[in-house]
């Protein structure tokens, strides 16, 4: 390949990194709830929830699926797990 930067990466290696990505800027957010949305269907938002016992904030997305009235808060620290589940969604 003529590309010497270019790395063949395992599964959990790519997923890594993909989060890196978003960690680093909280506006990437949008990006993570668009591709999450993308692969998953539903929808999915920006936004923050409190930590019950000490009222801290989380910045996350709230995601709704299609047919479900019920949305649920997703942390930055969940985001490996959902990304692992969509990608095994779509390829069973």
């Amino acid at each position: 390949m003529a590309n010497k930067n270019m790395k063949f990466l395992q599964f959990d290696e790519a997923i890594s990194e993909i989060v890196k990505d978003f960690r680093f800027e909280r506006e990437q957010y949008d990006l993570f709830a668009e591709v999450y949305t993308s692969l998953m269907g539903g929808k999915a938002l920006v936004g923050e929830a409190k930590c019950p016992p000490f009222g801290l904030k989380y910045g996350g997305i709230w995601y709704q699926p299609r047919l479900l009235g019920k949305r649920k808060f997703y942390s930055l620290q969940e985001f490996p797990d959902l990304l692992v589940e969509a990608f095994i969604s779509k390829n069973p």
